[in-house]
């Protein structure tokens, strides 16, 4: 190292060090410095050694520079000592502001913070009264635990809707499903891992400020809801519904969970307990919910069977009738002849392309850039969650029926709901957003978007235009 570099790297780590190292603002301490013949001496602290000479600076803040040949041996090895301790200090602030600044344009923090956690999951016991039962689901509901719809129901009920699921998603296309699947996935993985970039986008940037915890919470519950071990067509095929509904569950309970209000208190909870009971006709019970100062929302009919009730508006031999009608409607369609509506398939081959350079983008502009041309797509998915596979198309359109409902992406009649007035869900889900529900229970809420509307019915219409890119 020649003397002129010597000084010159001193002056930057004078320039970068003096406020940050400990308590002192020098970066040595000061030293003994003896002329060779041993008359003088003064007290200094090393700046640098420069072309034979070494600068030093005094006390009373003067610098002066002493040729090294004039200083003392003992001086001069301390000044080859001090030196060095100051290459070692510019090597190690050189390290903390390399990872400084890499950290800062990361995509994502290394240390991410934890999401929220549901509740435990509490399910329904059997032979409750219809009070007690509504409590449990509509607390489980508030804990963001969907799947309490489906265990709450009578085990013949269960079966009838296993035995229409199991059915129906064998006539689901593979191929298609599981590319809107894994796209929905990719997004959600996007949310969380390059979510510096994401959130700094000009145009997502007002709308997500002070969001940041619901968008995170969005976007990783897309990643382990749509992840194939939870919502592949094959996997859906060969688990027991009741597992896959714990799977899809246990993605959407933290999400759902922080939409109903976490811990704080919830306005849902004034509306879920105020649900109202009276007898109906044909032995069945109409339970009305009521907000303050809205008054009377929608009521519904429920039925008892077998220690539990059925919620959705039928007596039992009607309700497992409806299963089976439906079941039956599909058995003619072959096996995996039921491909994604053909407009959600268009987006889905639109976003795929934006995704991958999304993905490969090196650096937060070239992100910005690729994410210009995806932000009205995404929008427009996450908007419309699961919801966005549901189609006009599919085996009800083949079979020429109506329905109240519609199996996600397939146009599938579901059984139910058409007995309500005035609701949108079941007990508990009025004005809720976020609940999409377990696969195949219709629910028509989008994840995690909290007060945005449902896009499935526009973006799956034969008069659906995507965005422009």
């Amino acid at each position: 190292m020649t003397h002129r570099y010597r000084l010159s790297i001193t002056l930057v780590l004078t320039a970068l060090l003096p406020q940050g190292l400990g308590q002192s603002s020098s970066v040595l301490a000061a030293d003994q410095w003896t002329n060779l013949t041993g008359t003088s001496s003064v007290s200094g602290e090393l700046l640098g050694i420069w072309n034979g000479r070494v600068l030093l600076k005094l006390e009373g803040g003067r610098r002066v520079s002493v040729k090294m040949s004039d200083l003392r041996a003992e001086s001069r090895i301390q000044a080859e000592k001090r030196f060095d301790e100051l290459r070692q200090l510019i090597a190690t602030r050189s390290g903390e502001i390399r990872v400084v600044a890499g950290e800062a344009t990361a995509p994502a923090p290394k240390e991410m913070a934890a999401t929220v956690t549901a509740p435990t999951y509490q399910p329904v016991a059997e032979n409750l009264d219809l009070q007690q039962s509504l409590t449990v689901m509509s607390n489980q509901l508030l804990a963001g635990h969907a799947r309490v719809l489906y265990d709450s129901l009578p085990n013949s009920q269960r079966q009838a809707f296993d035995q229409w699921f199991a059915a129906a998603v064998k006539k689901m296309e593979p191929q298609s499903y599981d590319s809107a699947r894994n796209t929905l996935a990719t997004v959600g993985d996007l949310i969380v891992s390059r979510q510096r970039w994401l959130f700094s986008h000009p145009m997502l940037e007002p709308m997500i400020a002070g969001n940041e915890a619901q968008w995170l919470a969005l976007g990783a519950a897309m990643r382990d809801l749509f992840a194939d071990d939870v919502t592949g067509v094959q996997n859906l095929r060969s688990l027991p519904l009741a597992d896959s509904i714990t799977k899809v569950d246990a993605a959407l309970a933290p999400l759902l969970f922080q939409t109903m209000g976490g811990e704080s208190t919830s306005s849902l909870t004034a509306i879920l307990g105020g649900m109202q009971t009276a007898p109906a006709e044909d032995g069945g019970t109409t339970v009305s919910l009521t907000a303050p100062v809205i008054g009377t929302l929608g009521s519904m009919v429920m039925y008892p069977a077998e220690g539990r009730w059925i919620w959705w508006g039928e007596k039992p031999e009607a309700a497992t009738a409806r299963w089976q009608q439906w079941t039956q409607s599909i058995a003619s369609l072959s096996d995996d002849s039921v491909p994604l509506a053909p407009a959600m398939a268009g987006i889905i081959q639109q976003i795929d392309k934006s995704l991958q350079k999304l993905e490969a983008a090196p650096n937060r502009q070239a992100f910005h850039r690729e994410l210009d041309v995806l932000v009205p797509q995404v929008l427009a998915l996450t908007q419309g969650g699961i919801a966005a596979l549901a189609g006009p198309q599919g085996m009800a359109a083949r079979q020429g029926n109506g329905g109240d409902m519609m199996m996600p992406g397939m146009g599938m009649p579901m059984p139910g709901m058409s007995g309500m007035s005035g609701m949108s869900g079941p007990p508990g889900m009025m004005g809720a957003p976020g609940m999409s529900g377990a696969p195949g229970m219709g629910m028509s809420g989008a994840p995690g978007m909290s007060g945005a509307p449902g896009a499935a019915a526009d973006m799956n219409s034969d008069d659906y235009v995507p965005p422009d890119s």
